[in-house]
């Protein structure tokens, strides 16, 4: 997916500069989505998952679950864990991962059924078997362009169920929540007026920022016990601007780890 939709990305990005052009409507999709790499996605869940954990009573959100690269490597992790503790059938300890732990989301709709057929897939070759109950990965609405962002979330059901009351049940049920992502990166600079509006006025002290915006809403949806492992920009730690983030996570949040992983940290991209 990544390769076809390069020329897409390409040919956006080539208006920027030009009449004043912005990134905007499903432009966004082709320039905000950079896939993480696989030893990001296995420190980031693994840092989820302390030795004490239960692995019955913990639910992974993936609020931009692109081709799904997290939900199915914490799919993966559960299994292996729980099939250590329980005498339950291999069918029956999938599907009560698939159908409890595993929720995702992801504006572009295309990607989220890549991320339900990537994890269709590793089921079926976890456990052997191909009938399994739908995955809790719900794809976005076209025309919408704050997605997760959006004070009320729009997406497709499934089962019965929306991304957001999905969400809802597992804030009601005992289980600690686990944010994973790779959120969208895009300064002000580049985005349309109205999305930018919209982000500065629900999350001021971001200045506009995608990433920084989606990385507060995580955050901000937190209950105590419950973490946010998220691959991000670095900017928030240093830029003059975003004092008053720093100054909100450092005074409500506990930071278990921070990693900077300096240039050339995705394979794929050049630079930082």
């Amino acid at each position: 997916y990544q390769s076809l939709k390069k020329n897409l990305e390409k040919a956006a990005f080539g208006k920027l500069g030009k009449e004043n052009n912005k990134i905007s409507g499903a432009e966004l999709l082709y320039t905000t989505q950079f896939f993480t790499d696989e030893y990001m996605v296995q420190y980031l869940v693994n840092m989820c998952l302390a030795e004490d954990t239960d692995p019955f009573h913990v639910v992974f959100v993936d609020p931009a679950v692109g081709g799904g690269n997290f939900l199915t490597y914490a799919f993966s992790t559960l299994f292996e864990r729980q099939s250590k503790r329980t005498t339950d059938s291999p069918a029956a300890i999938a599907s009560g991962i698939i159908q409890n732990q595993l929720i995702g989301y992801d504006l572009d709709a295309t990607l989220a059924n890549i991320a339900r057929l990537s994890l269709y897939i590793n089921v079926a070759l976890k456990i052997g078997m191909t009938k399994v109950s739908p995955s809790l990965i719900f794809g976005g609405e076209k025309g919408d362009i704050t997605g997760y962002l959006s004070s009320s979330i729009s997406s497709n059901r499934i089962e019965g169920l929306t991304f957001e009351s999905a969400l809802g049940k597992a804030y009601q049920s005992s289980c600690k929540i686990c944010f994973v992502t790779n959120p969208p990166f895009m300064g002000k600079r580049d985005m349309d007026t109205c999305l930018k509006n919209y982000l500065i006025s629900m999350w001021p002290d971001c200045k506009g920022d995608l990433c920084f915006s989606f990385m507060n809403k995580l955050l901000q949806s937190l209950r105590p016990g419950d973490f946010v492992a998220t691959v991000s920009q670095n900017g928030w730690m240093s830029l003059s601007s975003l004092k008053a983030l720093r100054k909100a996570i450092l005074s409500d949040y506990h930071i278990k780890y921070c990693v900077d992983m300096g240039s050339d940290a995705f394979y794929a991209i050049n630079g930082e």
